[in-house]
């Protein structure tokens, strides 16, 4: 592992285009090895460094897009292709003659959050929120409406429930906020309920005090922090109003 990993870091600022035609086999070619830790560290190393690189690689988002598509591909590295298509738009944005490639990476990632069975659509969320705020041609209204619907899917992954709720509080999605309180009284994880309670506190108002301290009283310790950390928030944000 760590002769790949050396292997990786010496690309920084130089791949040639016999490394990269050497390299897309090994990122599109599922292997048993993805399944383990360590296959999944050196491919995740390995996409860092590819979307780090200015320029990227020709074609890297196209890559990206047919690993992220490949269902014989393992979750996780599907997954990993999904989180580093945000990081390649931004150093596709960079090039000349860039449209046609970013509609691309934008497209594959408004097809990847409708993936909310497991942590894809999440991750797609969070590129796409995170990029919104930073390039113009996304539609942040569109984001914080699937961010809603997605904190109400009750059929969501784990992780892509926590994903929206953050998303939604980021997002000022205000019609969230009967969700994320059900969710923190009765999610059914203590991840889901302590995300749910940390969007009420940048999302809430005096509405979620009571709620709150009711979390403070219980018996449920693991909450306490996140209930606390809330109330202070809607505390600040209240008395920043009143300025």
């Amino acid at each position: 592992m760590k002769t790949r990993l050396r292997a990786i870091g010496s690309l920084a600022g130089h791949l040639s285009d016999a490394d990269w035609n050497g390299l897309q086999p090994f990122l599109l070619q599922p292997d048993g090895l993805d399944k383990t830790q360590l296959g999944q560290v050196i491919k995740n190393e390995l996409l860092d460094a590819l979307c780090a690189l200015n320029p990227p690689p020709a074609g890297l988002g196209e890559v990206l897009t047919r690993m992220y598509h490949d269902q014989q591909q393992n979750e996780v590295i599907r997954d990993y292709a999904v989180q580093h298509l945000g990081a390649c738009y931004e150093q596709v944005a960079l090039q000349p003659d860039s449209t046609q490639a970013l509609k691309v990476i934008q497209d594959t990632l408004w097809e990847a959050v409708n993936e909310t069975s497991d942590s894809i659509g999440g991750t797609a969320l969070l590129a796409l929120k995170r990029l919104s705020q930073e390039y113009p041609g996304f539609d942040q209204n569109k984001i914080a409406a699937t961010a809603l619907q997605m904190a109400g899917d009750n059929q969501a992954g784990e992780l892509t429930q926590i994903t929206a709720y953050q998303v939604c509080a980021q997002l000022a999605v205000t019609n969230a906020l009967p969700l994320l309180l059900a969710a923190a009284q009765n999610g059914p994880t203590i991840p889901v309920k302590m995300s749910a309670i940390g969007a009420l506190g940048r999302l809430g108002g005096a509405e979620q005090i009571l709620f709150l301290n009711r979390v403070l009283a219980g018996s449920q310790e693991r909450l306490k922090p996140a209930a606390q950390h809330a109330l202070e928030q809607i505390q600040q944000t209240r008395l920043a109003s009143r300025k």
